[in-house]
């Protein structure tokens, strides 16, 4: 269809130069999720060491605003209908918040309705050409070859871009040069460091090397199994002296309370914490063991060792930026797929990700 299109905006629309320096840039986030939001504060930072005097403007999903709050490289946030503001219905109320004189937006999501917004807000858009989609862009690239692709369509030879050099290429094509992926723009408060440190003298006071353990995910595909949780908090405990730390959502606090259950170093943070404060617990982690969520993220923005519980999903792309090591997944058949549903009985990919094997990673990964 967007092939089909082309040819008639090419009557309607043509590209515009883009007038420098740029006064404000526009930086659309892609989807919904927390840990897009996370990653972007790579390429924020980014955007800031290049324009030092610009203002900076995120907008995306209203939740995305809790993460985007700590990133110190942006003058502000809009946020867009949520959750799904890319509805057609939903452009013109993304317009009105968007009614800005933006210089430049730099559209980091791939879909159609995002290149609208980017071209219609300000004077200049660049982003992806993705299947098409980027006709009405100033300046679209073409996408690396892996993206957004699924099944067996490439393999680690084809080099897939980890997302922040994905995006990274955007900037470049303003700046001539490749960024240096930085989260140095990530400013948690004091207020949050002090919550931090109040959780952690009354529920788990000691010397022993703090872990942080996220195994919840909003798709059941990703979360790994309570019991294996279980098992490996038991084989731990049983021959070491650390401290863990359960994190969650407050609705992930129930089943956080039934994992740590009556066991000594253990306690629930899930529903305890803010994000902010829990993304200065994972400051304080000597490792964090989590399943594919925005915490993954969040622990290699601080550069704390992570170990990664990968069931679908690509890691090359969007595991914790550079920290292939301690990414564990179990199954060839999971490492490209985006199915709703798994094809194998019994969610062998999480399954497969047994207690001692994340225990022996674990110890590989905590410092000396």
């Amino acid at each position: 269809m967007y092939r089909a299109l082309r040819p008639l905006a090419s009557l309607l629309w043509s590209p515009r130069p883009c007038r420098l320096p740029p006064r404000r840039v526009l930086l659309l986030l892609r989807a919904q999720r927390l840990g897009d939001a996370v990653v972007s504060l790579a390429f924020s930072k980014s955007v800031r060491r290049a324009y030092p005097e610009a203002e900076i403007w995120a907008a995306g999903p209203a939740p995305l605003g809790d993460v985007l709050a700590r990133d110190s490289s942006l003058t502000g946030f809009v946020p867009l209908p949520f959750p799904e503001w890319r509805h057609p219905l939903q452009l013109p109320s993304a317009w009105r918040a968007l009614c800005r004189d933006f210089d430049l937006a730099f559209v980091l999501g791939i879909h159609f309705l995002s290149t609208v917004v980017g071209r219609a807000c300000a004077g200049h858009a660049v982003g992806y050409d993705y299947n098409h989609r980027g006709f009405l862009l100033d300046r679209a690239l073409l996408p690396h070859p892996s993206c957004n692709r699924s099944g067996w369509e490439y393999g680690p030879e084809s080099d897939p871009p980890h997302i922040t050099r994905f995006w990274g290429l955007l900037l470049a094509a303003m700046t001539g040069d490749a960024p240096e992926v930085s989260w140095s723009g990530l400013a948690l408060t004091e207020a949050d460091h002090q919550a931090a440190e109040r959780f952690l003298s009354r529920e788990l006071a000691g010397d022993g090397p703090l872990l942080v353990l996220h195994p919840f995910a909003s798709s059941v595909m990703r979360t790994w199994p309570l019991d294996l949780a279980a098992s490996f908090l038991d084989r731990a405990l049983a021959d070491t002296d650390w401290r863990i730390a359960i994190t969650g959502g407050a609705g992930d606090r129930s089943r956080a309370a039934a994992l740590a259950g009556r066991r000594t170093q253990v306690a629930v943070a899930a529903g305890e914490l803010s994000l902010s404060a829990s993304w200065a617990l994972l400051a304080r982690a000597a490792v964090v063991v989590s399943v594919d969520t925005a915490v993954i993220h969040m622990a290699a923005a601080l550069a704390r060792p992570v170990v990664s519980l990968f069931g679908p999903g690509d890691p090359l792309v969007w595991g914790p930026h550079g920290q292939q090591r301690g990414v564990l997944q179990a199954n060839e058949w999971c490492q490209r797929c985006k199915g709703a549903r798994c094809v194998q009985a019994g969610l062998p990919c999480m399954t497969a990700l047994t207690p001692d094997l994340v225990l022996e990673r674990t110890r590989r990964m905590m410092p000396a």
